[in-house]
Order: C-alpha cells, then structure tokens, then sequence
C-alpha cells in the first residue's frame, strides 16, 4: 500500500467538500465510509484497479487538515490518481477562496 498526504491550511469541512468534489471529478466512487475513523474507501468507476482508502483527520494546532491516501498498490497507475486527487483539492479549494474575495 502506497501513501500520499498533504496538509491543507484549512479546516475540515472546507477539506471534504473539495475532496468529494475532486473525487467527482476524476470519476471516483466512495465505496465504504468511517465517519468516527475519518475514513473513506475509494475507487475509480473508469479503472475498477484503482482505488485506494483515504483518511481526513484535523491537524493538532490550527485550522488545518490532514489528508492521507493509502492506494492499494504502489505501482505508477496508483499514484498519479493520487497525485492528482491532491492537486484537483489545491485546484478547487484555491478557486474557492477566489471567487469569495469578488
């Protein structure tokens, strides 16, 4: 299992909306859910290969969150799904706060 994380300089809620708008967008499915674990199993309705279990937890100090995915095999097809969840997140979460300062 492969891991990817990075940590948003926001807080959680705004975090999960541009994570279920960003796994929308890459035709991602969420199989399973944790709400008390912040757990998410994922994966892909174009590539059924793909899929992965994503944690969302808040980080200790501040408003930020903490977002990890786990895919389930480290091979090349893996992380660039991975990669790209994590810059389709910065991509929204960035459009976002633009379009709030107009």
């Amino acid at each position: 299992m492969s891991y990817n994380g990075r940590l948003f300089p926001y807080d959680k809620a705004i975090v999960l909306n541009a994570l279920y708008d960003a796994l929308d967008g890459l035709s991602f499915v969420i199989d399973r859910s944790n709400s008390v674990r912040g757990t998410l199993l994922v994966s892909s309705k174009t590539f059924p290969e793909m899929r992965g279990r994503i944690a969302v937890s808040p980080a200790l100090s501040g408003k930020h969150t903490l977002i990890e995915v786990f895919a389930d095999d480290g091979d090349e097809k893996q992380s660039e799904w991975t990669d790209a969840l994590m810059d389709e997140m910065r991509s929204l979460i960035e459009r976002a706060g633009m379009e709030a300062t107009r």
